[in-house]
Formats: C-alpha cells, structure tokens, sequence
C-alpha cells in the first residue's frame, strides 16, 4: 500500500525505498500471494525508475505469474508497461491485446481502462486501429470504478482525433478533482502533447507549468518539457530539460527526435 501511495505521489525513489524494505523480508515470507505481490510490487518500482532489466527479470518469474484476486491482471499490465517503457510499442499491442480479450470490464475496471488507454496510444504511433471507447452515457460513475473515468476519457479523445479537446479538458478536470499526481500528470501530457502536435505551444506549455515540479522526478513529464523547449527554440531550457531527462530516464530510451539539435539560437550572436 505504500508503494503504491508512493508511486501514485510521483515520488518513484520513495516507492523504491519501500519496494527494498519488503524484498528484504522475501525470504521470511511463505505464502505463496504474498510473494507474488512482493515480487510484483518490487517490479512495478523498479519500472518507475529505469530499472528495466531487473523488472523484466522479476516478471519472468513462474512465481510472479500466480493469479491472485486482488491482483488480477496486475502481471499483464506491468509486463504491458515494461515494454512501453522500453519504447516497443508494437508489444504493448500484442501484450494489451491478449491480457484484454478475455478481461471481464467489471473486474479491476481502473487497471483495465490504463490497459486500454496505453494499448490505443501504442496503437496510434504504429497507425493501427484503436481500441473502442465506452460511450458517453456508459462511463462508469460509482466509487469501485470512478478510477476509471480518467483513463477512458483520455481515449475517447485520442480517438477523436483533432474533435478531441472537450475529453481533453474533461479528463483534466476529472484528475484534478480526484487530486492523484499519477492522473494528474497523465491527464496533462496527453493534452499538452495533442496541443503541441496542432501547434499550440503556448497553450501546451500552460498545461505543462502546471505540473512542472513533477518533472524533475517523472520520466514522461520530464519527455513533455523538452519537446515543449524544443518547439519553442528555448536553448538553455531544452538543454537543462535533456539532462533532467537522461538523469531520470535509467534504461528508458529518449526519443532521438528529442534529442535533434535546435536551429541556432539567434539571440546566442547577439
């Protein structure tokens, strides 16, 4: 439970802290559940700093794939976001694909709408199809799947495309509400990332300010702020944001497009 409050926080270094207390009990521990949550959880922390190698490691193992109620699908997921931190976007498709044909939408509803939403984003970067999303009247509205609204926001309006702002801002909104960094985060580099894509740099670099202090401790906010730098001709900003980035990133690849050279700075000869 620690561990996730850590990880949910943006405080990756914290959830790895609590991720080392437990795995140092491992050995004491025999039942079988509590294992496979101890090896899972260490997993999970693991990918949240860059460690990919060990995560992938921890996932492999027979006792990290014992089905456990609480954790159902849990394995799926992180081997799901293993790959999509590894920058390998055709498996998350074939992991996300097989993990939800046969998921029940009433079983761990929160963790499965994330599958979707990473699954279409994935999906939209190779051009293949999206995953449906629920429609308007049938996002879930009770306490056991309001976790759900975010994520499932956010694909409505990755699939609608340049039409997508309203789900956009609703998906925001909603992650604000709920006040969760995790989501918050989410919500915003989904929709600074649709805005810059339009040109809309101003407006995105106002979506990024506010999640700013963030950046210097979550890899995908520190990614966001150096495209922002870099659409807007920023040398010395883009410049710190790429070290922050190689800093955070461990094994997580930067996008080579990030790391293009900015045209010269005309201020620079000045």
């Amino acid at each position: 439970m620690l561990l996730t409050a850590r990880l949910q926080l943006l405080k990756p270094d914290a959830a790895l802290a609590e991720s080392d207390r437990a795995w140092a009990l491992l050995p004491r521990v025999r039942d079988p559940a509590q294992r496979a949550n101890i090896l899972l959880g260490r997993a999970e922390a693991l990918l949240a700093v860059g460690r990919l190698a060990e995560a992938g490691k921890l996932l492999a193992m027979p006792e990290a794939a014992r089905v456990v109620p609480g954790d159902y699908k849990r394995r799926d997921y992180l081997r799901m976001e293993l790959a999509r931190q590894a920058g390998d976007p055709r498996a998350v498709v074939r992991i996300a694909d097989a993990a939800l044909a046969d998921w029940p939408p009433a079983r761990r509803p929160h963790l499965r709408a994330w599958m979707q939403l990473r699954r279409a984003q994935s999906a939209q970067a190779l051009d293949l199809r999206l995953v449906d999303a629920m429609p308007a009247d049938a996002l879930p509205a009770d306490a056991a799947r309001a976790g759900a609204v975010v994520p499932l926001r956010l694909l409505r309006a990755l699939q609608a495309g340049a039409a997508g702002e309203p789900d956009y801002r609703a998906a925001l909104a909603l992650a604000e509400q709920r006040a969760i960094p995790v989501e918050i985060a989410a919500a915003v580099e989904a929709y600074a990332r649709w805005r810059l894509a339009r040109g809309q740099i101003a407006e995105a670099g106002g979506l990024a300010g506010r999640v700013t202090p963030w950046a210097e401790q979550d890899f995908g906010l520190a990614l966001l702020q150096v495209a922002l730098y870099a659409q807007l001709g920023q040398h010395g900003q883009w410049e710190a944001a790429v070290a922050r980035a190689r800093t955070l990133a461990g094994e997580r690849p930067i996008p080579p497009e990030l790391l293009a050279p900015l045209p010269p700075d005309p201020a620079a000869a000045l």
